[in-house]
């Protein structure tokens, strides 16, 4: 089935103006996380972060979601600093549900931290599951689920307060290459119909490629934005664009910039 991601034209969402990060290691001695890092992240779109092991791609998605601070630099944010939590979803590489709730509960429990009613809540969660294919599956136990299903679960825990902005940090890392292939082509599903802004931190060059407008790729550590590039894939996103001699020169050009 084809997949369609439509880029919203609204513009800049955030600015990431010279960010720098460092870390104080037990010893005292100091490590630079990340080299001054500069990009815009665009209102709509789906930006994908490469890079080898320990460059600071999570550390930046940590500062970008406001669980880090910086060391030096600057967010610019279009609309004024995010509040905490309730502006930017957050996607792990494992799940991380709560085993004792239903997967409902999960999805609905960041709407009760706000103080959405529990009427309102389910509602949303109830709505959220149905948009990830979970429909029936809200009164299971997270352990009653495979691995694909609980992460389309975190996904949906991650949109149901409609969050300016979404960050995963290699959301599938963790799955087979065949359920991997699954989440991806449902991720751009949810994603056309959400219309999110999504930074999507991966390893794999193929899955950045197929899932992303832009892909940045950063440097070893000291981490740093050193190749940013629009890739010229269309909308359309399908099985058959891995076959396509356009979306190969993207797989060539990625693999010797990370070389």
């Amino acid at each position: 089935m084809e997949r369609t991601h439509e880029r919203q034209a609204n513009g800049e969402l955030v600015r990431a103006v010279g960010l720098t990060k460092l870390y104080k290691t037990r010893n005292g001695d100091t490590v630079e996380a990340l080299s001054p890092t500069s990009i815009e992240i665009r209102d709509g779109e789906f930006l994908s972060l490469i890079g080898p092991s320990g460059c600071g791609k999570s550390t930046f998605l940590k500062i970008l979601a406001g669980l880090e601070q910086p060391s030096g630099g600057s967010l610019e944010w279009r609309d004024g600093p995010p509040s905490t939590g309730a502006d930017v979803g957050y996607v792990f590489q494992e799940p991380v549900l709560l085993p004792w709730l239903s997967i409902l509960d999960n999805v609905r429990f960041p709407l009760d931290v706000f103080g959405v009613s529990k009427a309102e809540g389910n509602e949303r969660a109830a709505a959220m599951l149905a948009l990830v294919g979970l429909g029936d599956f809200g009164k299971a136990l997270p352990k009653e689920l495979s691995g694909g299903m609980r992460q389309r679960a975190a996904i949906a825990r991650a949109l149901v307060y409609r969050p300016r902005i979404v960050l995963m940090d290699e959301p599938f890392g963790a799955l087979d290459l065949l359920t991997r292939d699954r989440m991806n082509d449902e991720l751009l599903r949810i994603r056309a119909e959400t219309g999110s802004t999504i930074v999507f931190v991966t390893h794999s060059i193929e899955e950045a490629a197929y899932l992303s407008d832009r892909v940045a790729v950063m440097s070893p550590r000291p981490g740093r934005i050193s190749a940013l590039h629009e890739l010229d894939l269309g909308p359309e996103r399908s099985e058959a664009l891995k076959d396509d001699p356009r979306f190969h020169g993207w797989l060539s050009t990625l693999r010797k910039e990370l070389k």
